[in-house]
Parts: structure tokens; C-alpha cells; sequence
């Protein structure tokens, strides 16, 4: 099963969203739909998955871009 998040910055502006394979947790590396690498800073988790989508969403990562 593939769990989508939103991508966040700490101001609160929109990155993109994700889909990985397992849970995220603070410290992972991920790319966004563009490939720009972000390291995800916290987990906001929501008490509910949106069912909506195909994927569910399962949560916000609060993330900062990497240099490469």
C-alpha cells in the first residue's frame, strides 16, 4: 500500500505532495514531482486518511530542501 503526504515548509507554503511505501519519519530523504530533494523535519499525521484519492492521504511532512 502507497501512503501520500502533503509537502509543507515551516511558513506554512506548499511543496507538492509524496507517495512512499512506508510510513515517513523524520530525517528521510524525499523528492517531490519536480525530483528537488527534501528532508522531512516532522510528521504531522491526520486522525483520519482522506479515502478520497486513490492513495489515501495520511498526513503532512513539514520538510526543508537539501543542497545538493
Amino acid at each position: 500500500m502507497r501512503l501520500r503526504y502533503t509537502l509543507r515548509r515551516w511558513d506554512g507554503s506548499d511543496v507538492g505532495t509524496v507517495e512512499v511505501t512506508r510510513p515517513a519519519c523524520a530525517g528521510d530523504e524525499v523528492r517531490t514531482g519536480k525530483g528537488d530533494r527534501m528532508r522531512v523535519q516532522a510528521v504531522v499525521p491526520l486522525e483520519q486518511a482522506e479515502e478520497s484519492a486513490a492513495e489515501p492521504r495520511v498526513g503532512f511532512l513539514i520538510v526543508e530542501p537539501l543542497d545538493d
